[in-house]
């Protein structure tokens, strides 16, 4: 019996051992547990892993420390981040001709180590090639970069800082390259000042979800390996030999009752094949910036120019650090995961400047585990599902919304509902048994792509020009352009347009364009895809596509595609009874949603994703909501030719009235 009892009470401290998190009745509010163990008593500092930025909120509120008795211990958080470089104008500035290049020699007047310069120059595009020497007493001079890339393009790449490991540089000499274009002026020079001490910075992967090829431009989706990381810095990784992009990253935030995108930076990437620029990696920027969630965007510029060929991403994040005073040693655990608590409000900020510059610790923090106590809140119990009841009688539209689980949807809507809802979308309303659904609308930057119908067509005043007859199937579909081939693309320059008839309120049509450029395509280059953007979009179902072919043969095209934004909802529903999405009413205002100060938690929620189904007419009767061109052509131009015709016949019923009688 002694012998059981002595076998259960080893097994019992065997579990207790290896499993310590299991002993201690955490607190049943947060979602996350993670064990390191500490060596001995003293401050400890270290660097807290991704998942744990991933779990907690941006700000680390709800991060909280237990020692190995289960005791909250006060910490510090420590944020690694780059400072502000200086930048200075050089004292002395020479330019000289020489050969074929254009010589710079500057004086810094800086004893101080710089790391980069950067010219300045009105020249608004050039491409040219650079060598960069240093020198302490302008004799001798030493090599210090060769074929470094300077340039300017008109769509915004631009590339005019020179990159030098930092070091002392009494005196610059640039020497550009000119024997294959013209020389460019060049008016004077900043150089920044290297910062004494680098912050630290860890680098990870970047792993691509998607990529959207649209006209003019490439989108990667990227997934970050956590939320709330302050990246560092960012490459692509690509074999082209030669580019210039404009490249952003972006986000989505909330603002003005949207989410809209927001550029988190912007730079460019080039190359220039032939130079000493390694291959693997192009750095899109090297400044601080915080990533509010997972997954943001990366969209490169292309121009005219064909997507580059992208096999990674790579980037950098600045470490965060947690410092805090062990009382001794033993295995502490940190808690993440609650959406509701207060920050704490510790003493040991108080002591930021004096623990800065402590030395890390040799601690790594175990996996990420589930708080065995921890009970699944209702996400974002303060919002309630249903709004107020709402009288359908005017919308005309209505789509059956088909979830897939209750929780966080998006639901991207379809070009039927673009067409016919309000131009802002404020006549949208979601519905369930009589009464509405809050929700947010997001605007993305990305599109959605269609096949028109298209047939060629006749211009009798013109007949050197081709033109096609482009059917929309709906009036006032938001597009915002048109894109097509030529079946042997050649060489050729021509001049485009589209445009549509639109009538005014007596019925009488005029055209207007919506979009206009040259479209050329010289040897060597793409397959001759045309890209035309619209500066505004069709109210009519109608539009016309003129190429002028001057003494030219005219252009065989094909592959005709119209370009629309894509427009998602997002808003909180669970399953149950149908839910409808309405639109088509002239007279509804944008609605106003409590829901819109939960929007912060509903961007960085897991959602959904929700379809509509088929549309249905709801019998009401009414004017198309968006369709001013059909307004105009019909219902007004109809009451407008009845109002003619009625004071046509009063005139001719007064004249006859005048008129003198014939005798009998």
């Amino acid at each position: 019996m002694r012998i059981d009892c002595f076998v259960s009470m080893l097994a019992a401290w065997v579990v207790l051992c290896r499993f310590p998190a299991m002993a201690l009745d955490y607190p049943s509010d947060w979602k996350n547990i993670q064990q390191f163990k500490v060596a001995k008593a003293g401050l400890v500092k270290f660097s807290l892993p991704v998942d744990t930025l991933d779990a907690s909120r941006p700000l680390l509120e709800d991060l909280r420390l237990h020692d190995s008795a289960g005791r909250e211990t006060p910490f510090l958080i420590e944020r690694s981040l780059r400072k502000a470089q200086a930048s200075v104008a050089v004292k002395q500035f020479q330019v000289f001709m020489r050969n074929e290049t254009t010589v710079i020699e500057m004086t810094t007047g800086l004893s101080r180590p710089i790391d980069q310069v950067v010219l300045e120059t009105p020249a608004l595009e050039f491409m040219k090639s650079a060598k960069v020497e240093v020198s302490a007493d302008r004799k001798n001079w030493r090599l210090a970069a060769e074929g470094v890339p300077l340039f300017r393009q008109t769509h915004g790449a631009r590339q005019l800082a020179l990159a030098l490991s930092p070091e002392v540089c009494p005196c610059l000499r640039i020497t550009i390259d000119d024997h294959r274009r013209e020389a460019v002026p060049w008016t004077g020079a900043r150089v920044r000042i290297a910062p004494e001490n680098q912050a630290p910075r860890e680098d990870f992967k970047v792993l691509i979800r998607d990529r959207i090829e649209s006209p003019g431009e490439t989108r990667l989706l990227m997934e970050m390996p956590g939320a709330h990381l302050t990246l560092a810095g960012m490459e692509i990784e690509t074999t082209s030999p030669l580019f210039a992009r404009v490249a952003c990253l972006i986000s989505r935030q909330y603002a003005e009752n949207e989410f809209r995108e927001t550029v988190l930076a912007r730079g460019t990437i080039q190359r220039i094949s032939g130079t000493v620029q390694p291959l693997a990696g192009c750095p899109l920027f090297d400044e601080d910036v915080m990533i509010p969630s997972r997954c943001v965007e990366l969209a490169i510029r292309n121009e005219d120019s064909p997507p580059l060929e992208i096999s990674g991403v790579k980037a950098w994040r600045r470490p965060v650090w947690v410092v805090f005073m062990a009382p001794g040693p033993g295995d502490y655990t940190l808690l993440s995961g609650n959406s509701r608590c207060a920050a704490p409000r510790y003493d040991m900020p108080a002591l930021a400047d004096k623990l800065r510059g402590l030395t890390p610790s040799p601690v790594a923090a175990g996996a990420l585990t589930v708080n065995p106590a921890f009970r699944e809140p209702e996400f974002l119990p303060e919002v309630a599902e249903t709004g107020a009841a709402l009288d359908i009688s005017r919308w005309r539209w209505r789509k059956p919304v088909q979830l897939t689980r209750g929780g966080v949807q998006q639901l991207e809507l379809d070009l039927e509902v673009l067409a016919r809802a309000k131009a802002g979308l404020g006549d949208l309303r979601l519905i369930r048994d009589g009464r509405q659904i809050p929700y947010v609308v997001e605007r993305t930057g990305l599109t959605r792509d269609f096949a028109p119908q298209t047939a060629p067509m006749d211009d009798p005043k013109h007949p050197r020009n081709s033109c096609w007859r482009i059917t929309l199937p709906l009036p006032s579909a938001p597009v915002t352009g048109l894109s097509c081939k030529t079946r042997k693309p050649g060489v050729f320059q021509r001049r485009v347009s589209v445009w549509e008839e639109r009538r005014d309120e007596r019925g009488i049509g005029r055209r207007v364009d919506l979009g206009s450029g040259t479209w050329s395509r010289r040897p060597g280059e793409g397959n001759g895809m045309l890209w035309l953007p619209f500066a505004t979009p069709p109210v009519g179902d109608i539009l016309v596509l003129v190429v002028e072919n001057g003494d030219n043969p005219a252009l065989e095209l094909d592959d005709f595609r119209l370009w629309h934004p894509v427009m998602r909802l997002v808003f909180k529903a669970g399953e149950g009874l149908p839910l409808f999405l309405h639109y088509g009413s002239r007279e509804a205002s944008t609605p106003q949603y409590d829901i819109a100060l939960a929007a912060p938690f509903l961007l960085t929620a897991e959602k959904n994703k929700c379809f509509l189904g088929k549309e249905e007419s709801t019998g009401k009767r009414g004017k198309d909501p968006v369709s001013p061109a059909n307004e105009t052509s019909s219902g007004a131009s109809w009451w407008f030719w009845a109002v003619l015709a009625a004071v046509v016949a009063a005139l001719l019923a007064a004249i006859a009235r005048l008129a003198p009688k014939n005798p009998a």
